[in-house]
């Protein structure tokens, strides 16, 4: 698992940091960052396919009840948005945060120039699948129980690393570690089950992209 954690860990930022150059000669940055997001999700999905169904058959064991899951899972996204209130309220004590949210911003701007079907497709697919994979499965779940500093070092590093590549200034911070730790949070409650993280990933996308287009539906 290790060896497989750490190529999809080192081939995700190698392809993220040069895929898109690559391919922008010959089409333009949107599509050369949608066939990116594709083929990464190709290659997570084949080397971890064998490792995703057996946790996918772990969560089922573990939770009979998808109904009282997807029920927590509200109750998560709830929490989340009280944590964002609540770090924007105390962030503003202190700087400008007119500024806040601009990757949405850019997100919206791209979604505009893109197919529904190719927006769902990043945003509910891509995303939870292989953002949980590399952030969460391949940064914490290599490591034993009993080594304690590496596992806490890996989730401090996990969750500051997720929230920063989300992040285009130090103050989007606000916005993006509220789903940082709730994400963390499910792995270590599920005992390191992707499936669960991969889940709430999608509920909170889904849910971002269906307000995203009533507002362009508004606008």
């Amino acid at each position: 698992m290790l060896k497989k954690s750490a190529i999809l860990f080192f081939g995700y930022f190698i392809v993220m940091i040069l895929g898109s150059g690559l391919l922008m000669p010959f089409m333009s940055i949107i599509t050369a960052n949608f066939v990116v997001s594709m083929l990464l999700l190709l290659f997570a999905v084949i080397l971890f396919k064998d490792h995703l169904a057996a946790e996918w058959d772990r969560f089922r064991a573990e939770t009979p009840n998808l109904g009282r899951f997807f029920g927590k899972l509200i109750g998560y996204y709830f929490i989340m948005l009280l944590l964002r209130i609540a770090a924007i309220t105390v962030l503003d004590q202190f700087m400008d945060t007119s500024t806040l949210g601009q990757n949405q911003e850019y997100l919206n701007e791209a979604a505009q120039n893109m197919s529904m079907l190719a927006n769902v497709l990043l945003l509910t697919i891509y995303a939870p699948v292989v953002e949980e994979l590399v952030f969460r499965e391949a940064m914490m779940g290599p490591w034993k129980k009993n080594n304690k500093y590496v596992l806490v070092g890996s989730t401090i590093f996990s969750a500051f690393l997720f929230t920063y590549m989300h992040s285009f200034e130090w103050a989007d911070f606000a916005l993006y570690l509220p789903i940082t730790i709730v994400l963390t949070k499910i792995y270590w409650e599920y005992d390191r089950n992707v499936i669960p993280g991969m889940l709430f990933h999608f509920v909170n996308n889904m849910i971002a992209l269906t307000m995203m287009y009533l507002l362009f539906a508004i606008a």
